[in-house]
């Protein structure tokens, strides 16, 4: 997700989704939210992924309402481990 000031300020979130195991497909399925300067404040975001279902969610907590995204037919390669590093150290 990444925040710009287009369209009058949204919040950007994308995805990929594969046709084939030569992962063809569109590389970039995105959707946007308005975020109406709510972004100024701290807010919730979650992103998920179901395979048996073929789609990805979108949640988006602010402080006074929710707002909600779903990426309908993705398919996305499943990594067995996934790892964030915060500076330079393990």
């Amino acid at each position: 997700m990444w925040v710009s000031t287009i369209e009058g300020g949204i919040l950007h979130f994308s995805t990929y989704t594969y046709t084939n195991m030569n992962a063809e497909g569109n590389t970039n399925y995105y959707k946007n939210i308005q975020h109406k300067n709510r972004h100024l404040k701290w807010f919730f975001t979650y992103f998920g992924y179901s395979k048996k279902l073929s789609r990805a969610v979108v949640f988006v907590k602010w402080n006074d309402s929710d707002d909600f995204l779903i990426f309908e037919n993705t398919k996305h390669f499943l990594a067995p481990e996934f790892h964030v590093y915060v500076g330079k150290d393990k």
